[in-house]
């Protein structure tokens, strides 16, 4: 194995910027950033973000700063709510300094009294109600499947001297290395590596990669004979429900009889997994 040096901030600019690597896990719209994810971050402060440039020489540097990361990251084809998180920092005062300079001005001025702080009020507390709210349903039920399928079969393997476990959902649709562990555990999951990276994964016995245009595209009957005719089947198998007839019947196909030992509620939306599942063998 060869070394060389690696820029990593280099690296990022030529596989996002140069070489549009990033285009491979999805194209967005340049204002995507602007009609979606700021919305998904800021909620309701969003309409006091514009003032900042105008509100104070501090809130002013501030907003270009914000301005400039916001817009250099929207020529990136593929944009996330999680690539805000390094200017977020910047938002969240900025909108603050608007609010509070706006209350101080309201009550130098008397406008602040009566109904209108009546209203300021109930908003205030509507929007800590609405965050708390969002926060509880969003880190405690919504999605909450694959962290507890993934904690159970981290238990299940936990006594077992060579567990062999197969993931068989989308990419990055589970944390897998985050709550599964075990020193010899034999794992097998879908990678969904740039076509620059690919050359990386040279195993003719491992899945092969998704296309860019995503799991639904998969032969999960062609990808499990392929895999079993290199290796021995799993002990345990992790999917999402809507999967897990098709898989059944590969192994049965197979020679191998597999049934739902657990069952885990994971979303209330009905365009998602509603459940995922761990397979053993019956």
């Amino acid at each position: 194995m060869t070394s060389s040096l690696s820029i990593t901030w280099l690296e990022f600019f030529k596989f996002n910027f140069l070489s549009g690597g990033s285009a491979e896990f999805g194209v967005h719209s340049p204002y995507w950033y602007l009609y979606s994810g700021l919305p998904s971050v800021l909620g309701p402060l969003l309409a006091f973000l514009p003032f900042g440039y105008f509100c104070s020489k501090k809130t002013r540097l501030l907003t270009i700063y914000a301005t400039f990361y916001i817009v250099v990251y929207s020529f990136i084809p593929h944009k996330e709510i999680r690539f805000l998180l390094p200017v977020t920092p910047l938002l969240f005062p900025i909108c603050a300094s608007v609010v509070s300079t706006l209350i101080k001005k309201g009550v130098q001025t008397n406008k602040i009294d009566g109904h209108f702080g009546t209203y300021l009020k109930f908003a205030v507390k509507l929007f800590i109600g609405l965050n708390i709210g969002a926060t509880i349903f969003l880190g405690f039920f919504h999605q909450c499947g694959v962290k507890r399928a993934t904690a159970d079969i981290s238990g299940k393997i936990s006594q077992m001297d060579a567990p062999r476990v197969w993931i068989m959902t989308p990419c990055y649709a589970v944390p897998i290395f985050s709550h599964i562990h075990h020193p010899n555990i034999e794992l097998e999951y879908y990678k969904c590596a740039p076509k620059v990276f690919r050359h990386l994964y040279t195993n003719e016995s491992a899945y092969p990669l998704i296309q860019p245009n995503g799991f639904a595209t998969v032969d999960l009957h062609q990808d499990i004979s392929k895999k079993l005719a290199g290796a021995k089947a799993p002990h345990f198998i992790l999917a999402f429900q809507e999967h897990v007839p098709k898989i059944i019947a590969a192994f049965d196909k197979a020679g191998y009889e597999y049934k739902v030992c657990v069952t885990y509620f994971h979303s209330y939306i009905e365009d998602f997994a509603r459940a995922v599942e761990i397979l053993c063998n019956s």
